[in-house]
């Protein structure tokens, strides 16, 4: 059991460690309050458009095959995706057709108006890929994103993707993801005055963990190689 001391110890541990993760702090700070990667003229020159139906005036033409990219605002939901994923976009989608969206969220897959997201403070970019699918694709597409309609969220695949990312096997993989994990570690081994094995396993974790991260390597390189590929249509 804890002692007094080392409860004291350890809550002192966790507070610093919230503390010198700098780099989530000043990035929430900056989602807050729209400033550094979120600044209105950085997530336009994105292809960014606020979520406002005059900056999409004809969307009821698009056909499936495009995919949109939701910036959500004021949401700690969205900047934990955002953070992570290195990304100013935190939400993603596709068309149906007559101006419908299927996409997943806490919720479930759900299909319904692309103009539901229409707040005027969020900012959404249309994508498409280099080479657009045939129409006999597009509706294979549809077809089996429809069938998806109802079923629960994939908290088990967003665990595996979150994994992904911080051991370095994903293109989004940062080393502020690692310094982060780096902190934490750290504060654990500060108890190693009182507990030996915690340090011992935490620092032998995280040994663990770096040499993962290097392994992975070659896999997140080819990643970004594949996604350096893809087309952004404003």
């Amino acid at each position: 059991m804890f002692c007094g001391s080392c409860a004291r110890q350890f809550c002192f541990c966790l507070d610093s460690w919230a503390e010198k993760m700098i780099f989530a702090a000043i990035d929430y700070i900056q989602y807050r309050y729209g400033k550094g990667p979120y600044r209105d003229d950085l997530i336009k020159a994105q292809g960014g458009r606020l979520a406002m139906a005059e900056n999409f005036p004809r969307y009821r033409e698009w056909d499936a095959g495009r995919l949109f990219f939701l910036h959500g605002v004021g949401s700690w939901q969205s900047w934990a995706v955002m953070y992570y994923t290195s990304s100013i976009w935190s939400h993603v989608g596709s068309f149906s057709d007559d101006g419908r969206i299927i996409h997943a969220t806490t919720g479930g897959v759900i299909e319904h108006d692309f103009s539901d997201l229409f707040d005027g403070r969020s900012y959404i970019m249309i994508m498409m890929f280099s080479e657009m699918p045939t129409a006999e694709i597009k509706s294979e597409i549809t077809s089996t994103m429809r069938s998806q309609l109802g079923s629960g969220f994939n908290w088990a695949g967003v665990f595996r993707f979150w994994l992904a990312i911080v051991t370095g096997a994903h293109a989004d993989y940062r080393l502020k993801h690692s310094l982060d994990l780096g902190v934490l570690a750290a504060c654990f081994a500060s108890l190693g005055f009182q507990f030996p094995a915690i340090a011992y396993f935490s620092l032998t974790g995280y040994a663990i963990y770096g040499a993962l991260v290097l392994i992975n390597i070659p896999r997140r390189q080819t990643m970004r190689a594949i996604l350096r590929g893809q087309t952004r249509v404003p």
